[in-house]
């Protein structure tokens, strides 16, 4: 821990804002149940795809997803959440694919849009979606004063727009560029741009408060405590 004139402190703590990104990420996130349960129906997707049998991808990755919630139910007697994910999105996916090209990469491009645009519509409120997201997952303890300034809410505003142009993006990108690219190339960039997106925002996320706030007490703005046991982030 270092200590700060002005009773900032840069904490390594790891239950606090202030940890290094992987080590919150790996705390607060299934990283292990993630890749498990999303990244090898992922790779099997995208493999199929580059041979251009996308529709056997989407097939065996909804195969492997209904293995993994069956295995899940009878050795712990529980199902995981991102299989049962998995499972809706591949056959949903594979119905669209095989009614329509046309309308699947339509159908993921209004999914993308949708939450892109209801996140960015979050910066009209006082409290924005990360924001809210934050404070619900109670792994930070922010003092009452510091969530009160400028440099608390801009730090959360700036990431939800991230958020926001990183999901319209997305969209864009299924709406015009993937229905003209090959199909391998297509389905490997949509793989990209699922859960490995979502991991790169979350850990960006969390590491981007950290030199933001760090930043703003160089430059005199902030004096007070971030955290209410005097640690700050």
């Amino acid at each position: 821990m270092r200590d700060f004139e002005g009773g900032i402190f840069i904490s390594t703590d790891k239950n606090v804002a202030g940890a290094p990104w992987y080590i919150v990420l790996s705390r607060h996130f299934p990283v292990r149940t993630l890749l498990v349960d999303m990244a090898i129906p992922i790779l099997c997707y995208s493999v199929l795809a580059n041979y251009e049998k996308p529709l056997a991808g989407i097939f065996f990755a909804g195969v492997w997803s209904i293995m993994r919630a069956v295995w899940e139910s009878v050795q712990h007697k529980k199902v995981s959440i991102f299989a049962l994910m998995t499972i809706v999105f591949t056959v949903v996916e594979f119905i669209m694919f095989y009614v329509s090209r046309s309308l699947y990469w339509l159908s993921l491009a209004i999914r993308s849009e949708f939450y892109g645009i209801l996140v960015m519509a979050t910066l009209a409120f006082k409290k924005t979606f990360i924001e809210i997201m934050v404070e619900e997952s109670k792994t930070t303890n922010f003092t009452e004063e510091f969530k009160e300034t400028k440099y608390y809410r801009n730090c959360w505003r700036l990431v939800t727009a991230a958020w926001g142009v990183a999901y319209i993006a997305k969209g864009l990108f299924y709406l015009y560029v993937a229905p003209e690219l090959d199909t391998g190339l297509a389905f490997t960039i949509r793989a990209i741009l699922g859960w490995p997106l979502d991991i790169i925002l979350i850990a960006f996320s969390i590491q981007f408060p950290h030199k933001y706030w760090h930043h703003e007490f160089k430059k005199g703005n902030i004096t007070m405590p971030i955290t209410a046991n005097g640690k700050g982030s």
